[in-house]
């Protein structure tokens, strides 16, 4: 098979190691993996002659002999190569930290390449090869469960990283001048930078006098505990923050435009007052999995300009904030895994006039929009309700969303009839009914059900039962 140019394994990871004699097929021009093996037949050193291109992934590093090996592989020579990722396994405890530094900074790949990804890699520092400002076109990196790991190199200095993610890099303490470099500017191409899980990081700064991030507009911080303190980052547009509220009260940016809170750690029952406020330029808040927070102390008058409001597995949530009233300019709201969330008083759509999606799904004990409707509303074009398993009937007022146009119920097995009002929503176009119960797919039959009547005049129907 020595004319043979073309490799893909897919789903390796049962895999104790790739053919032998992959060395010999010298035509090769992509191999989606190469596993080390013990033997020499399945050393590293088989990709000494290959010319490879397009992605690989070499797995198993914690099988190098000796860096000989690492040496013949020749990885700098590899110039088409655009994706490298590079792994050892977990656990490998019986191979020294030197040997793991040795094995990286003699597996040096040609700086054509685009993006890589280092696992499970346990030295206490990362080549200088990784930071070489030679590596332009070096756009994305992945570094992950490097937990030995201590200073991170100059990432700063590469021109073209746009992509950056650290997870599980438990050691390092102090993101500062290190690794942004000793020049005036750093992370001149960074759009996106993820914060996973870096346990023991403390210090997050920029030097004085230093031009850094002035592209960032992505940022996800998650379980980073000891981090209380973020730098400005001048045109940051999508914030997400997992499991670390302190953080919260050094928001300095107010350039974001979406805003993602998590906070499965059970520490956030309140939010601060103002402290969303102040992003006059938000317009989306995603409150997701805050399982103590049943309220909400947000001055929301201030977001002029949000748009999207979401709410996900707050299952404490008993009422929507008052302060939806104040936002003018919202057009979606959605609630889902609101365990606790008992009503959505129908009220509160007089003073929403740009509303035009309201979503409750999941949400076993809700009351959508109850109480009194004063006047019509002509803005709301979709209504969903989605396995809410005690609404036993809709309300009267939904002949007063004159707009309504989408109109989906699923899952609320006591709603046995439609309401008469629903005949009067002439802008209704798409009708579902799905998983509900038996009695009102009987209602709603053609020409002789008891509800047809009301929703003859629909183009659009979805009628089903079963589950």
């Amino acid at each position: 098979m020595k004319n043979l140019w073309f490799v893909e394994i897919d789903l390796p990871d049962s895999l104790i190691c790739t053919p032998p004699g992959l060395g010999e097929l010298t035509s090769l021009q992509r191999l989606s993996i190469f596993i080390v093996g013990e033997d020499s037949e399945h050393q590293i050193s088989q990709l000494k002659e290959l010319n490879l291109g397009g992605e690989l992934s070499i797995r198993g590093l914690e099988n190098v002999r000796n860096l000989e090996d690492v040496k013949a592989a020749n990885m700098i020579t590899k110039r088409n190569l655009a994706s490298l990722n590079l792994s050892w396994a977990s656990g490998a405890n019986k191979i020294s930290m030197e040997h793991f530094e040795a094995t990286l900074e003699n597996i040096q790949p040609h700086h054509n390449l685009e993006q890589i990804c280092i696992s499970s890699y346990q030295g206490s520092r990362f080549p200088n090869w990784m930071s070489a400002p030679a590596f332009i076109n070096l756009s994305e990196i992945t570094l992950e469960r490097c937990e030995k790991c201590e200073h991170l190199p100059p990432l700063g200095k590469l021109p073209a990283l746009k992509i950056l993610k650290l997870f599980r890099l438990d050691s390092v303490r102090r993101l500062g001048t290190e690794w942004c470099g000793d020049g005036k500017s750093s992370f001149v191409a960074l759009t996106q930078l993820r914060l996973l899980e870096m346990l023991d990081l403390e210090e997050w700064i920029i030097p004085k006098s230093h031009e850094s991030f002035l592209r960032l507009q992505y940022l996800e911080i998650k379980r980073c505990p000891k981090l209380i303190r973020l730098p400005f980052l001048p045109v940051l547009k999508d914030f997400h923050v997992h499991t670390n509220p302190a953080i919260l009260g050094s928001m300095i940016a107010t350039s974001i435009e979406s805003l993602r809170l998590m906070d499965d750690a059970d520490e956030l029952s309140l939010l601060p007052g103002g402290l969303v406020s102040a992003q006059k330029n938000l317009k989306k808040l995603e409150i997701k999995e805050c399982p103590n927070l049943r309220s909400l102390s947000i001055m929301l008058d201030g977001l002029y300009g949000l748009k999207k409001l979401s709410f996900l597995f707050c299952r404490k949530l008993e009422y929507p904030p008052e302060g939806l009233k104040f936002l003018n300019s919202l057009e979606e709201i959605l609630f889902y895994r609101c365990d606790s969330l008992r009503l959505f008083p129908a009220a509160i759509l007089e003073n929403m006039p740009s509303l035009r999606s309201l979503r409750f799904e999941h949400c076993e004990k809700v009351d959508p929009l109850s109480g009194p409707l004063q006047g019509v509303v002509s803005s709301l074009h979709e209504l969903v309700i989605i396995n809410c398993p005690e609404l036993e009937c809709l309300p009267e007022c939904i002949q007063q969303l004159s707009a309504l146009r989408k109109f989906i119920i699923w899952g609320c097995l006591k709603l046995t009839s439609l309401p008469d009002g629903i005949g009067n929503l002439k802008s209704l176009s798409v009708l579902g009914i799905r998983y509900c119960s038996p009695i009102l797919k009987k209602r709603c039959e053609r020409s002789k059900g008891e509800d047809w009547p009301k929703i003859s005049h629909i183009p659009q129907m979805y009628l089903e039962v079963s589950f």
